[in-house]
């Protein structure tokens, strides 16, 4: 076998021809190329493991993102805010609080530095506060504020300097005097801005925006003082964006005018009989339950679609007129939950054509586990 190999070598490569002996050298250039092999097979593994642990954490961070019913711009805008802090586990800006004020004073700075006009410094400034109110301190009704002095604390605030400066910081303190802010960024370029007016947003979820001008009183490193203003201005409010449903309802008008008679004639009790209030109250729990005597009446139900929804208004379709001079209850299921909505119409359209009446219901009283659902389904719809 070998001697016929070796005629073989030496036809092809002529007589004598042997095969070549390895030196040290080349044993040496075979472990080092088996070394590079392996530490590059190494570090493709590392590598696919790192990026898929990073797709990972960005889809935990989407789905919690969409939890707490970011857009896809402030989805994207706080991915940038973890990009810019070196943020490792950017799910954390999501849930813990010092972590995101800790990330907006670098955010700012890194926007200011690219000469933005005002007009993009506000509305990023406004989004930030917003996406800070969904995150943290998300509420779908607020009373309206009469001044100043009623804020509650702990909600961001964000000014701008008459040389376009934008700023933002957590209300710490309100009394007649003065307002104080801690600042999320630096305050000891603007030591030079004591006494300079200032204009300054307040945005409320649930509410509307607020604006006033002032002046500061006194900038320290990480704080600031604003004269409190005799007024303050509500502007646009903060509402919550429509999605299109088609959805049945009921509208139940748990008052209807006949029950209202009824209970108007119970009132004036006859010469025959008369009638207590434990007797009124023994009727009303026989109607709720459907135990209704002869003289008692049901409650009058529309059946109508919900067309449109948000986390504070519905607008619903119906054949039927309804009174505005009445509360309803709105019965409907979204997500195999049971929804049984107080709310009151608050405007009107008909379309002539077709005989239909849309009716816009703001919401009077809503339990906190509806509100959830209703929020999460309303989040999942928006960024699909």
């Amino acid at each position: 076998m070998n001697i016929l190999y070796a005629t073989w070598l030496e036809f092809m490569f002529g007589e004598g021809t042997q095969w070549p002996v390895p030196t040290s050298k080349d044993y040496t250039t075979l472990v080092i190329f088996i070394v590079i092999s392996i530490a590059f097979f190494v570090y493709l593994k590392l590598y696919y493991s790192a990026r898929l642990k990073k797709i990972h954490e960005d889809q935990l961070f989407l789905f919690k993102a969409r939890q707490k019913g970011l857009t896809d711009y402030q989805s994207k805008m706080v991915q940038g805010m973890v990009k810019i802090t070196g943020l490792k586990e950017p799910v954390l800006l999501l849930t813990e609080e010092y972590r995101f004020e800790n990330s907006i004073g670098r955010f700012l700075t890194y926007i200011s530095s690219r000469n933005e006009t005002q007009e993009t410094l506000l509305s990023i400034c406004h989004d930030i506060i917003i996406t800070y109110e969904k995150i943290f301190h998300y509420s779908s009704f607020k009373k309206p504020l009469t001044n100043i002095s009623e804020v509650e604390l702990n909600i961001l605030v964000f000014f701008f300097t008459d040389s376009g400066i934008p700023y933002i910081g957590k209300l710490r303190k309100v009394n007649p005097d003065i307002i104080v802010l801690k600042l999320f960024r630096s305050g000891t370029k603007a030591l030079k801005l004591e006494g300079k007016p200032v204009t300054v947003y307040l945005w409320r979820s649930g509410d509307a925006e607020y604006t006033f001008t002032s002046s500061i009183k006194k900038i320290e490193k990480d704080s600031v003082e604003i004269i409190t203003p005799p007024v303050i201005t509500r502007g646009k409010e903060a509402r919550h964006p429509y999605i299109n449903v088609f959805i049945p309802c009921n509208i139940i008008d748990e008052n209807p005018p006949e029950k209202n008679e009824f209970l108007n004639t119970l009132s004036t009790p006859n010469t025959t009989a008369e009638i207590t209030d434990e007797y009124i109250d023994r009727i009303l729990a026989e109607e709720k339950t459907g135990i209704v005597e002869q003289n008692a009446v049901k409650t009058e139900l529309i059946e109508a679609d919900i067309i449109k929804i948000n986390e504070a208004e519905a607008i619903i379709r119906s054949e039927s007129q309804i009174s505005f001079n009445t509360q309803y209850v709105l019965e409907f299921t979204i997500d195999d939950f049971h929804f049984r909505i107080k709310a009151t119409p608050v405007s009107d359209k008909i379309i002539k054509r077709e005989s239909i009446y849309n009716y816009t219901f703001r919401y009077n009283e809503i339990s906190d586990n509806a509100l959830m659902v209703l929020s999460n389904h309303i989040a999942e719809k928006v960024h699909r």
